[in-house]
Formats: C-alpha cells, sequence, structure tokens
C-alpha cells in the first residue's frame, strides 16, 4: 500500500489531541481505505488506482473526512468518487464528496454535503440544512447542419433535428394568373428546387418577389396569394418541439444581405401555420436575437393566441412584399444558436 497525503492531517491532528480522537489514516489502494476518527476530524479517503475510489473517513461529533478521487487516468472503470465522511451528533457536521458525486452530511445543526461538478453534477448531500447539488456544464448553443440543409440531433445539445427548407407564393398566385417570386436559377438547393442553396456554413435564398396586385376575386391587394418566399429549418421533422423542455427563450444567428431591408423571423407551431408569431428584422445583422416573448401575430390576425413554446415546429426568415415595388433579395443565415 501507498501511504496517500491524507497521512500528514492524522499526524497534525494527533499533535493536538489524544490519540483516541486522531484522525486514521487513508491509504490509496485498488479501493482507497477509509480513515476513521472519533471526536476528532476524519481523514480523506484514498484515491483509487485501481478500479475503486476511496471513501471519506468518518467523525463522530465531529467533521467527515473528503471523498476520494476515482481512478486515473486508465486505473479502472467506475467514475464516481469517495462517498465523504458522515459526521453524527455533532453539531456543525458536515462532509465533502468525491470528484462525482456528493456525500452524506448528517448532524443535528450540520451542512449538507456539496455535489460533484464533472462530468455530470453531483447529487447534494442530506441533513437538516440540505446540501448542495452539483453542476453541469454549459450546453454549446449552436445548431450546426451538414452540407444538405439537415440538422441532426446527435449533432446538438437540444434533440433539435430537422431540414432547411424554401417556400414561394407561386402555387397561389400562378393559379389564379398573379405574378409570383422568381428564383434565381443559378442557385440549386438540395430539393433540386432553384432560387436556394445549402452548405454546412450557411443557406442562402436568392430571387426577386413580386410588387402586390388586387386580387381578380375581391379587388383588394392581394398579400394572401403574393406574400413572397422565405427559407428555414423544422425542430422535430415537423412535428411539435418542446423548446421549453430545453430550457430556450429563443434564438440568435448572422444574416448578409446585399442590401438593406425588413424582413421577418417567423416562430411557427402546429397550430399557427399561416399565422406565426413573428419578430421584425433589419438586415444584415450579425449576432441577431429572436426571443420567444418578443414573437407576435400580424394586426391583420382576427384571434391572436399567445406562442406556444411547447408546440414549435419550425424557425422562418420571410421577405415579405408590397404594394409599391417587386423586392429582390439575396440573404443568408449562418451562425445559428439557440438562446438558454
Amino acid at each position: 500500500m501507498v501511504v496517500e497525503r491524507s497521512w500528514l492531517l492524522g499526524v497534525f491532528a494527533c499533535a493536538l489531541a489524544v490519540p483516541t480522537a486522531c484522525g486514521g489514516i487513508s491509504q490509496s489502494t485498488v479501493d482507497g481505505e477509509a480513515g476513521e476518527s472519533s471526536g476528532g476530524i476524519g481523514a480523506s479517503g484514498g484515491n483509487g488506482s485501481g478500479a475503486g475510489p476511496g471513501a471519506g473517513g468518518g467523525g463522530t461529533g465531529g467533521v467527515g473526512g473528503a471523498g476520494g478521487n476515482p481512478p486515473t487516468p486508465a486505473g479502472g472503470s467506475i467514475q464516481t468518487g469517495g462517498s465523504g465522511g458522515t459526521s453524527t451528533g455533532g453539531k456543525g457536521g458536515f462532509s465533502v464528496g468525491g470528484s462525482f458525486t456528493g456525500g452524506t452530511g448528517v448532524g443535528a445543526t450540520g451542512m449538507g454535503a456539496t455535489g460533484g461538478t464533472s462530468p455530470m453534477g453531483g447529487t447534494g448531500g442530506t441533513s437538516p440544512m440540505g446540501g448542495t447539488g452539483g453542476t453541469l456544464p454549459r450546453p454549446d448553443p449552436r445548431i450546426p447542419w451538414d452540407a444538405t440543409g439537415f440538422i441532426h440531433a446527435t449533432d446538438n445539445s437540444f434533440g433539435i433535428q430537422g431540414t432547411w427548407y424554401l417556400a414561394t407564393d407561386c402555387a397561389g398566385a400562378v393559379a389564379v394568373g398573379l405574378p409570383c417570386t422568381q428564383p434565381d436559377l443559378s442557385l440549386i438547393g438540395p430539393d433540386m428546387q432553384p432560387g436556394w442553396a445549402t452548405s454546412p456554413e450557411k443557406v442562402c435564398m436568392r430571387g426577386v418577389a413580386p410588387q402586390v396586385v388586387a386580387d381578380p376575386a375581391t379587388g383588394m391587394p392581394a398579400y394572401a396569394l403574393q406574400w413572397g418566399a422565405l427559407f428555414g429549418f423544422n425542430l422535430a421533422d415537423g412535428l411539435a418541439y418542446n423548446a421549453a423542455l430545453y430550457g430556450i427563450r429563443g434564438f440568435q444567428f448572422d444574416i448578409t444581405a446585399n442590401f438593406e431591408a425588413r424582413i421577418r423571423a417567423n416562430v411557427v407551431t402546429t397550430t399557427t401555420v399561416g399565422v406565426p408569431h413573428f419578430v421584425e428584422l433589419f438586415i444584415p445583422t450579425v449576432n441577431q436575437t429572436v426571443y420567444f416573448s418578443d414573437a407576435l401575430q400580424g394586426s391583420w390576425v382576427t384571434a391572436p393566441v399567445p406562442l406556444d413554446t411547447s408546440a414549435l415546429t419550425s424557425l422562418e426568415f420571410h421577405v415579405y412584399t408590397n404594394t409599391t415595388a417587386t423586392t429582390p433579395f439575396d440573404i443568408c443565415v449562418s451562425n445559428m444558436r439557440v438562446i438558454l
């Protein structure tokens, strides 16, 4: 057996108290041994050199020892730090957990154990005052996609999976003989549709949205038919995505453009297709934020509803139209992130 550093603690304690009150010596073996003490300070647990963690020494009426750390670097497979020593009946007694799992503090007015910190937060100990739980690493906020514009759930920390897509007003407008969005034929998307393109770095859309004219059926501006063009991505393959479950408050991204204009970032749910909540954006922009709390439905929606962040389907970027002129566009979205 190799004597662990906690031997020094025992020597120091023995210099100050009678031998029976001294903390025991914790040694580093395949399973770190527990120090022992009665009425004094428990020794720290040994650091496992094989597959086992060390356990902290217990102190009766005193202070529990610190738990040992898991084996290093290739000394076994157990990934749980040694349990902190316990203090029983002693006022102010406490214990500190190992690197991964918090120990348990017991005492009339004792402090709880402190949980681990990596890679998963440890469990706080129990005592009349309760222990402190461990902390989890902050997740990576980025939402990457592949060359085809597909977002894999395994590539982000939030279970987001879906594909980028393009939509224009041509189906409805052309059906009644009205002009519609003209795509740039030099861009071809992964679905072989012209007017857009994808790469792992960005997704782009280019073309000219029409000037809104009168609807032949009503004589009113045909906004519903000549609404322009948009591109966006699904969050759960088109099904409902619960952003609240992951603590997501919105999205952040960059938009490049060859012109200054306003577009809309649409936050679509399962029940608001066609009448989405949106935030107006002035482009080009970097580090643009879209908070769900800022997204509202348009003034033209007769029965607006609150945004249901538990039933989101997609985030879209909409180039909308007007009655005075056509709207050329050439925009790219990149560096997509969530806001937690």
